[in-house]
């Protein structure tokens, strides 16, 4: 899995070469070349911070896919925690720098396209130590729901009980909290007569 920055659909900044030549003018006064010289600073000064976000959103895309590779490659059985902070540590720079560049960007993968805050995801520890994400688990409950039999539905009980079989821990209320968020009803409502 390679990566790239699409930036083809950004608009081609530079400074317009008549206000250059106008600057270095002698005939031009002394008020106007300033003027000039301030603005092309001010010019300079965005398209080098424009640039610096391209690169930093490039870097930190670089990293989760370093970081979440067995999720492009196997699905989302297989996302990783991770958190802004740690992908901060890594580029050297503060974790709001994180959150400010990722802020409304997406991720074209091979798994379809993905806000990059999805991958951005707290983790759970697992029976064997490992840690593994929310989502994981999520989507963990999320198949066995649609896998039960619908005379006799699953309780959160019996979830976090063959979550265990998956060497996934978790609290009942935990199952309760993430099954409310996947807009899933309690076992009562789910079964079908």
């Amino acid at each position: 899995i390679c990566s790239f920055l699409n930036d083809e659909h950004l608009p081609r900044i530079r400074i317009n070469q008549q206000y250059r030549e106008l600057m270095e003018s002698e005939s031009a006064e002394k008020e106007v070349k300033d003027y000039i010289k301030e603005k092309i600073r001010a010019g300079m000064f965005l398209i080098k911070s424009i640039e610096q976000r391209q690169h930093t959103i490039f870097h930190i895309a670089t990293e989760i896919v370093n970081k979440q590779i067995d999720f492009f490659e196997q699905g989302i059985s297989h996302l990783k925690p991770l958190t802004m902070v740690e992908i901060a540590s890594i580029l050297g720079i503060h974790e709001t720098t994180v959150s400010r560049a990722v802020a409304g960007k997406y991720m074209q993968t091979p798994r379809g396209l993905f806000e990059i805050k999805y991958f951005f995801t707290p983790g759970i520890k697992t029976a064997d130590g490992t840690a593994i994400s929310n989502k994981t688990v999520k989507d963990a409950i999320e198949k066995l729901i649609k896998e039960e039999d619908p005379a006799n539905p699953l309780s959160d009980h019996e979830i976090v009980e063959k979550l265990k079989e998956k060497s996934i821990t978790v609290a009942r209320r935990t199952v309760a909290k993430y099954r409310l968020m996947l807009r899933i009803p309690p076992s009562h409502l789910r079964k079908i007569k």
